[in-house]
């Protein structure tokens, strides 16, 4: 119930926070979609503070960059950004 608590809560940020031309989808292509005319924002949303951090091998992450390309080839025409919204610290490390 944590994370779908968390996931409402935030879906009501963004909702408050909507700009004049946008508009807020929730559980489109992501947990959260912000759209304006030619560009869109996919919100992920998890609550892993009880999981510990997230890397870039984590399945989430990993399943979250494959949604990035597979929303990029349906919507070639409009500027997309991925976010990832979690309670856990993000690490990586490039060697």
């Amino acid at each position: 119930m944590r994370g779908y608590m968390y996931q409402v809560l935030t879906s009501v940020l963004a909702w408050i926070g909507l700009a004049d031309n946008q508009v807020l989808y929730l559980e489109g292509a992501e947990d959260l979609d912000l759209i304006q005319e030619n560009a869109a924002t996919a919100i992920q949303v998890k609550d892993t503070a009880g999981t510990g951090n997230i890397t870039l091998r984590t399945p989430g992450v990993i399943a979250a960059i494959a949604h990035y390309w597979a929303h990029r080839r349906r919507n070639a025409a409009r500027h997309l950004d991925e976010r990832a919204r979690t309670r856990s610290s993000f690490h990586f490390l490039i060697a």
